[in-house]
């Protein structure tokens, strides 16, 4: 058994080094053949490792749900050969900033390892990218036929077992699903959002137009012909149902955490923050702002708290589009790295998660709720379907209507008002997130995989 997995490694390096010149394939091919040989003394039973391809936009990852395969994958990095086909990120081509898609020209398929993984970077012409500035419909269409077709030669040289979509999307999910079963390779779709619906509203679609129609069928199209479908929330996976996926081929994974990462500590920003904050209750955000994520909720709750002569003050981590006006009750820091969250998180009273009142919204389960909950902060949150499977209002978090800001203001006062009640939600939401740390979230996911492999 060993030496025939040996060889099936042996012909994985022998593909790369067909895309690679010759010094970085020897250094590639030893790199892969000594991990992978390390990988087989640390898998059980009977040696069988899995080779997994995901197609996704972002490596490392950026939003919240190119990061939940990260961590996902990653983790089965440490037992399977997983490999992340990275397409240049559709929002950079739109918006056709040159200094954000200059990285992604050429014409070649670029190498990078990161945290086990190994990174193949789809690279498009530097013309192709000059068409998106003056026909975006145009340079769709270029791209995704040429991105195509340097995907069929990946996967056909890669030769994975399993096909995972990090999104039911007409580009890395539709892309992806096309060159999987070309040549017969299962899918496993993470239905991880409503990417259409939220295509939408970002870019402002008209819901009856034919791009909508579109952009909703091909969501449906992918979800109904995928070998497998993994739903974060029970609404989604509601949803996946009321299209005919039979119920049997959905599979509910929630989002995490890493526990080890986001936990209680004494070290903060307030330390950073001058002396004269040190009497002011502190209510963090960490994430975009823009309206399809929560944004007007926290204007509006900074408005009121202010006319109240609250002694609060607003911590807000990110950009957007949606950024409140400035107060001077509310903190500005802009985009954090990922790696700083937890410093800012240490340093709050109260951690907001808010989402507005729709569909997209009812359907998401944010990761910056586990991480707030990691931290033990009590959290204020929208109450939305997808939350409202994690949260208990009163027992490990707040909810209030995403509809009502005046009940985020009693929600608030209430939680910043009692010590005790402070003190149980914040040990209960620690309890809580223990229960979604990424390594038990990844060993569910690794159990479908491997279950479609008939390695079960």
């Amino acid at each position: 058994m060993l030496k025939s997995v040996e060889g099936c490694l042996q012909n994985s390096a022998g593909r790369m080094g067909r895309y690679l010149n010759r010094s970085e394939y020897a250094e590639k091919r030893n790199a892969l053949l000594l991990e992978m040989q390390i990988k087989l003394e640390k898998v059980d039973g009977d040696g069988k490792v899995l080779r997994i391809a995901a197609l996704v936009e972002y490596f490392p990852p950026n939003m919240g749900s190119d990061r939940r395969i990260f961590e996902i994958m990653k983790r089965l990095a440490l037992k399977h050969e997983i490999h992340f086909v990275i397409l240049p990120p559709i929002r950079m081509l739109v918006e056709g900033a040159e200094e954000n898609v200059r990285p992604f020209h050429g014409d070649k398929i670029v190498f990078k390892k990161f945290e086990g993984i190994f990174g193949h970077f789809v690279q498009i012409p530097q013309r192709i990218c000059i068409v998106w500035l003056r026909s975006k419909i145009i340079g769709y269409i270029l791209t995704h036929l040429y991105i195509s077709l340097k995907i069929l030669i990946l996967l056909k040289r890669l030769n994975p077992k399993v096909v995972v979509l990090n999104y039911p999307s007409p580009y890395t999910g539709l892309i992806g699903f096309l060159g999987a079963k070309t040549f017969g390779k299962v899918v496993v779709t993470d239905f991880n959002d409503l990417i259409a619906q939220y295509t939408i509203d970002v870019l402002d679609v008209p819901k009856k137009s034919l791009k909508a129609k579109m952009l909703i069928f091909i969501q449906h199209f992918l979800v109904k012909h995928s070998d497998k479908v993994v739903a974060p929330t029970k609404f989604i996976k509601r949803y996946a149902v009321s299209l005919g996926v039979p119920e049997e081929k959905i599979v509910l994974i929630p989002n995490g955490v890493d526990t080890k990462t986001f936990k209680p500590m004494k070290s903060s920003i307030r330390e950073k923050l001058c002396s004269h904050m040190d009497h002011f209750k502190i209510c963090v955000y960490c994430g975009r702002l823009d309206n399809w994520a929560g944004a007007k909720i926290i204007e509006d709750l900074s408005r009121i708290a202010k006319g109240r002569n609250l002694n609060v003050k607003f911590l807000l981590a990110g950009d957007g589009a949606a950024k409140p006006s400035l107060e001077d009750n509310i903190i500005f820091l802009g985009k954090v790295e990922y790696e700083n969250i937890p410093f800012i998180l240490a340093g709050a009273d109260v951690v907001l998660v808010p989402f507005p009142n729709n569909e997209v919204s009812h359907a998401a389960s944010p990761l910056k709720l586990f991480e707030a909950m990691a931290m033990q902060k009590p959290v204020v949150a929208s109450k939305v379907c997808g939350i409202n499977e994690v949260i208990s209002d009163g027992e490990n978090g707040l909810l209030a209507s995403p509809d009502d800001v005046n009940e985020w203001v009693e929600k608030l006062e209430l939680i910043l008002k009692s010590k005790k009640l402070c003190a149980k939600i914040a040990k209960n939401a620690r309890k809580t997130a223990e229960r979604f740390d990424w390594r038990l979230i990844a060993n569910k996911f690794e159990n479908v995989l491997v279950s479609l492999n008939g390695n079960g």
